[in-house]
C-alpha cells in the first residue's frame, strides 16, 4: 500500500527541489533568529502577521459581505462596523511592519474578532427574539454567541498563544509541507530501465 500515489515524471527533481527551498523558508522563520543580528530575525513575526491580516480580510470578504447582503436595519449596520473595524486591524497589521502603526499581540486581535462576532450575534438573537418573529434563533445559536464573546473577552486579556508559538506552529507546517513534498518528489520518480 502506498501512502502517496504520485503520478510518475521526468521533472521529480522539483518537488525536492521545492521540498529544499521549504525546508530552508522554515529554518528561516523560526523563532530562534530573534537575538540574533542576521538581517531576516524578524521575518517570521512580519509572516505571522502578514498570514494574519490575510486570514482577517478573508473572513471579512467571504463571510463578513455575504451576511450583509442577508440582513437588514440595525443588524447590516453592525456588521457594516464589525467589517470596518476587521479591515482597520487588518491594515494595522501589514503597517506595523513598516513600524506606522503598532498592533499588539495575534491573540489579542482574535480576541478582538471573536467579541465582535459574538457581540453582533446576541444582538440578532434580540431581534428575533419572540414567536412574532419570522426568523428563528436558536438556543444553541445563543449560547455559542455567549461562548464568543466570553473566549474574545478572555483572550484578549490574557493570550493563550504568543506571536512566538504561532511562529513555532507555522515552522511545523513549513516541515511537514517539505517531508510531504520530499516524499511525493521522491514517489514520482520514474523507474530505472
Amino acid at each position: 500500500m502506498k501512502i502517496i500515489n504520485a503520478k510518475k515524471t521526468s521533472f521529480f527533481w522539483v518537488y525536492i527541489v521545492l521540498s529544499v527551498l521549504i525546508a530552508i523558508c522554515a529554518l528561516i522563520v523560526a523563532p530562534i533568529w530573534a537575538k540574533t543580528d542576521l538581517f531576516f530575525k524578524g521575518w517570521g513575526a512580519k509572516l505571522i502577521d502578514t498570514l494574519l491580516a490575510v486570514a482577517i480580510l478573508y473572513y471579512v470578504i467571504i463571510y463578513l459581505f455575504r451576511r450583509v447582503k442577508s440582513s437588514s436595519g440595525a443588524i447590516q449596520i453592525l456588521i457594516i462596523v464589525e467589517i470596518v473595524l476587521l479591515s482597520l486591524i487588518a491594515l494595522g497589521l501589514l503597517l506595523s511592519q513598516f513600524k506606522i502603526i503598532s498592533i499588539s499581540d495575534p491573540c489579542q486581535v482574535l480576541g478582538v474578532a471573536l467579541w465582535l462576532r459574538g457581540t453582533i450575534e446576541l444582538v440578532r438573537a434580540y431581534y428575533y427574539r419572540g414567536a412574532s418573529s419570522k426568523m428563528k434563533y436558536s438556543l444553541l445559536s445563543l449560547a455559542i454567541a455567549i461562548l464568543m464573546v466570553s473566549v474574545g473577552v478572555y483572550i484578549f486579556a490574557r493570550p493563550v498563544l504568543s506571536r512566538v508559538s504561532l511562529q513555532w506552529v507555522l515552522v511545523a507546517f513549513l516541515l511537514i509541507a517539505s517531508i510531504y513534498t520530499l516524499l511525493y518528489g521522491i514517489s514520482a520518480s520514474p523507474k530505472r530501465k
